[in-house]
């Protein structure tokens, strides 16, 4: 049996990627399927690590619903959230984290995406401009959830109502953010947050 089969929204993204990396029609399908699994993975990436938000919101894998629940929790909309984590002595920057929305551009397209997904109603040849007109359109879908995953942060900086503390979900990918993020523990340092 071949390797597994990982449902990170960066696992879906991959393997989109090498679909539309095909060259052939078939492909464009799972590509189709790759996409909008990797837009609820990103959103559900979002919402299954605020322990704020009730389990039940932070389930499921309609869209439309899943962008309502993270609206309610960060109240963003498409802005990104940049969390500068800085020296506090030489105001450098240690380091960046990013909370890269899934926007309504792309929450639109992947909803688009199930259209694909049925069987075809109508038959299109391999030279037909239909099959152009979807790779464009995956591939546009493509970019938008590849700045979707790009970032680290996964909300952005909420504070605690009761305890009075802030509250930074992160996403840890390698050693050294790991080891960046022990160095802070105890240390005095400077957060600078900005929406855009």
């Amino acid at each position: 049996m071949e390797g597994s089969y990982g449902i990170s929204s960066r696992d879906y993204l991959e393997r989109a990627r090498k679909c539309l990396d095909n060259g052939q029609v078939a492909p464009l399908f799972y590509a189709a399927f790759e996409l909008r699994c990797g837009i609820e993975a990103r959103m559900a990436e979002y919402l299954e690590v605020q322990e704020h938000i009730s389990k039940k919101k932070r389930q499921g894998w309609q869209i439309a619903k899943l962008a309502r629940n993270i609206e309610d929790a960060f109240r963003l909309g498409d802005k990104q959230a940049i969390l500068k984590v800085r020296d506090k002595q030489t105001k450098e920057i240690i380091y960046e984290f990013v909370y890269t929305p899934v926007t309504s551009s792309l929450r639109k397209k992947g909803e688009q995406l199930g259209d694909i997904l049925h069987s075809a109603k109508k038959y299109h040849s391999v030279e037909n401009a239909y099959w152009s007109k979807l790779r464009q359109k995956l591939e546009e879908t493509y970019t938008e959830l590849q700045v979707a995953t790009s970032g680290k942060l996964l909300g952005p900086l909420l504070m605690h109502p009761k305890k009075k503390t802030m509250d930074m979900k992160v996403e840890l990918p390698s050693a050294e953010l790991q080891k960046i993020m022990e160095s802070l523990i105890n240390q005095e340092f400077l957060l600078e947050v900005k929406y855009e």
